[in-house]
């Protein structure tokens, strides 16, 4: 496997190419997957818990074996990340700095439906991914995709300190709303077992 396809994750990307039509540089993100892996100030730590016990109950409650019966709709952080302040032009020198590479364009949607995201950068190294979105050159919103499950990457180094530095800078936290599930990115063991998990 060849450099290029070694940092940006072949197997992710030549999928992307098939359907998208994608070049190595753009990213697609399926509107479904926004901030459902978030970074968030770590004042909401027991908000972010209280909430998870919530969507762990309710699922109980409405899953019929198959699916759920119902919707939960999560309740907004009470700190938003925006209120940290975080420059996009600083953020994005630190992850390019541990090794994450800038995609030229992000695209979104469903099906075979895609649009050119306005606002919103993305850095990958080897199929994981930060996104951010912005206005007047200032983060609202951190997530990612495709940090889990990457026990064989040869750059959980890079995916473990990015995320320590970023929660260390601006006091972050990730909280994983598929997982129902808050990593301590003051803990890089944590974070390293995240992602290998």
């Amino acid at each position: 496997m060849n450099w290029i396809k070694k940092i940006f994750g072949g197997n992710r990307k030549e999928n992307n190419q098939d359907e998208y039509k994608l070049s190595l540089d753009e990213i697609y993100l399926h509107e479904d997957l926004y901030c459902q892996v978030e970074l968030l100030p770590l004042e909401n730590t027991n908000t972010l818990e209280t909430e998870n016990k919530k969507i762990d109950e309710f699922a109980k409650e409405h899953s019929d074996g198959a699916g759920f019966t119902d919707i939960y709709a999560r309740d907004e952080s009470k700190i938003k990340t925006s209120e940290k302040g975080i420059h996009l032009d600083v953020f994005e020198s630190l992850i390019i700095s541990l090794g994450f590479v800038k995609m030229r364009n992000v695209y979104s949607g469903y099906g075979n439906y895609k649009e050119k995201c306005q606002n919103t950068n993305a850095y990958s190294i080897d199929g994981a991914t930060f996104f951010c979105d912005y206005k007047n050159g200032v983060i609202n919103n951190i997530w990612l995709d495709g940090f889990r499950f990457n026990n064989e990457s040869d750059f959980v180094k890079e995916m473990t300190e990015g995320l320590f530095q970023i929660g260390k800078k601006w006091k972050l936290t990730l909280n994983d709303w598929d997982l129902t599930e808050r990593i301590n990115l003051e803990n890089k063991f944590a974070i390293e077992l995240y992602i290998k998990e």
